[in-house]
């Protein structure tokens, strides 16, 4: 009993590998990372670039038997499509109508993809399954939206959107109805005016984050909504990602002011973030070997094998981490 109860008690340990990867986006059970600008894949050692034109592709995804879907300018025609990568084929995915771009947010294990399709202020909704696209419905009186989660279940989660700007927090459950599937809102916490649900895990437990006058990671368990514990001494924090087991990745920071020009030095100050059994760990305080010139500022995903990746700052450039669990 002593030796379980220390295991439940004792935090987490991680070692932790870097790469210098152009804009990190995507994550599978495999531990294998890809990324944009231009498109790799990384597994921790080795970083791959894909083949052209593959490899102009940005927002990629990956699924768990090594399918990439990505965001790439269309072939012989305006804007961008999505794409997918099958073992070297490239395939053009349908937009919804004369929609001007498409873009991919997150796919589900198996290979549902969810993003949108559209232009600007004027995205609508869309998932892609099968070769096929289908449009998803907004909450009445919004303008547009995005599917920014999905699970192997077929369930989607995403914003619909109104013309002022204001985000609201959704859910899309019967992607089989033979007309434009409606989505359901998803609670808002006391003192909180909207939110982003970013993802969704086989559970059908969605995480994100709602805002009023600070953000804050929520956690949204069938009817119930959560808002969880931010890291001492910060005010702001965002959930990214969650795996089957339940634990969330995301990041705490100070508030961040709004302005133009170059990135403001509270981005800096963010620390990357992982909530386990309701308790917070700033994921650099728990490195088997620390990392002092290295600052762990967003975790992005999180699989389930329990390996995070995410964004780190060296002082000087940005890196991408991948964190594996240690062998105590």
């Amino acid at each position: 009993m002593v030796g379980l109860l220390a295991a439940v008690l004792s935090p987490p340990a991680y070692d932790i590998q870097t790469a210098q990867i152009g804009i990190a986006s995507g994550f599978n059970d495999s531990g294998l990372v890809v990324g944009g600008a231009p498109a790799v894949q990384w597994d921790g050692n080795e970083i791959k670039e894909f083949p052209k034109p593959f490899q102009y592709a940005d927002q990629l995804r990956i699924s768990a038997d090594g399918t990439v879907f990505a965001h790439l300018l269309a072939s012989g025609r305006d804007g961008y499509d999505v794409v997918r990568m099958t073992k070297g084929r490239i395939t053009y995915l349908p937009r919804l109508g004369k929609t001007e771009t498409g873009d991919v947010y997150a796919i589900s294990p198996s290979g549902i993809a969810a993003g949108s399709c559209g232009g600007t202020y004027s995205c609508k909704p869309t998932y892609w399954t099968s070769g096929n696209v289908r449009e998803l419905g907004l909450l009445l009186g919004d303008t547009y939206g995005e599917a920014l989660g999905v699970n192997d279940a077929g369930v989607i989660v995403g914003t619909s959107t109104s013309l002022n700007g204001k985000l609201h927090p959704v859910i899309y459950r019967d992607l089989e109805a033979e007309t434009i599937p409606t989505p359901t809102p998803l609670r808002l916490p006391s003192r909180m005016t909207s939110g982003r649900p970013m993802a969704i895990n086989s559970k059908s437990v969605v995480v994100g984050w709602t805002s009023g006058k600070h953000s804050s990671a929520t956690l949204w368990r069938e009817d119930n909504v959560e808002l969880l514990q931010k890291l001492p001494d910060f005010s702001e924090s965002v959930a990214m990602d969650i795996n089957d087991s339940g634990d969330v990745v995301g990041s705490n920071s100070p508030p961040i002011p709004i302005v133009d020009g170059p990135i403001t030095p509270p981005y800096y100050e963010a620390r990357a973030t992982l909530w386990r059994n309701g308790v917070v760990y700033d994921l650099n305080q728990i490195l088997r070997k620390q990392q002092p010139r290295l600052r762990l500022l967003r975790a992005m995903g999180i699989n389930n094998r329990g390996q995070i990746f995410g964004e780190a700052w060296t002082g000087k450039d940005f890196r991408t981490f991948l964190l594996t669990p240690a062998t105590r």
